[in-house]
């Protein structure tokens, strides 16, 4: 089965967007790499030793021109392209989300374009658990889908479909992520995973959600396609 292979697979990269997550991204790298997965860091400006802690493991690091992590992603997947990859995998860099389910995810990167960790919600907070109830209300209302969990930052993605393709550059990105999807009927695929108590602080607040609700809507409405999805 290809599950018991995807360690020999050298078609995929795990990308850590990173902002000041000094005190999770050293168990992040050391989980990572034991797996024996390939990892690029992306970072928009920490200031906190984040990137000190990770230049140690000589991985590469690409300097993003802001701190929004759709910087991180657009860069990442150029990256990935320009190095041969065919699929990246990319998880928040905070130890909310397992390491040990990556494989999970990538068992189906061959059988659609987007494959999204569905989070477990016993382990979030009580704002967590209310934004993301009325984001997804939101979006399955004005996408027509039945998504469970669209702000998911842990996803594996196909390379060569969404290169050059994004236009949200904040922490935003994901609904970017599925407008592209939408435009274009990529194919995509929903997998259960743990979901843990974040170390570090939320960089999600009240104003955050209006302004993923306002990236919903703009991407649903007023997107255009880009040269690269004509």
């Amino acid at each position: 089965m290809e599950s018991n292979n995807i360690l020999n697979q050298d078609d995929f990269i795990v990308v850590l967007p990173v902002f000041n997550e000094s005190e999770a991204i050293e168990a992040m790298i050391l989980s990572i790499i034991e797996q024996g997965y390939s990892l690029v860091i992306t970072d928009g400006g920490s200031t906190d030793g984040s990137i000190e802690i990770a230049r140690k493991f000589q991985i590469p690091i690409i300097h993003r021109p802001g701190k929004g992590k759709g910087f991180g992603l657009d860069l990442a997947l150029k990256y990935a392209s320009k190095n041969g990859y065919k699929y990246i995998v990319y998880m928040d860099c905070d130890m909310t989300y397992p390491t040990s389910q990556i494989k999970d995810l990538l068992v189906f990167r061959h059988q659609f374009d987007m494959v999204v960790g569905n989070r477990s919600r016993r382990n979030m907070t009580l704002k967590s658990r209310v934004l993301n109830f009325l984001i997804t209300i939101v979006l399955n209302i004005l996408f027509s889908k039945q998504l469970q969990d669209p702000a998911s930052g842990f996803r594996v993605l196909e390379v060569n479909k969404f290169v050059n393709k994004i236009q949200v550059y904040g922490i935003d990105v994901e609904f970017d992520l599925l407008g592209i999807a939408y435009r274009n009927k990529y194919s995509i695929k929903e997998v259960d995973i743990d979901y843990y108590t974040r170390v570090g602080e939320s960089k999600l607040s009240f104003f955050e959600l209006i302004k993923v609700i306002f990236t919903i809507v703009q991407v649903r409405f007023f997107h255009k396609v880009s040269p690269s999805e004509r």
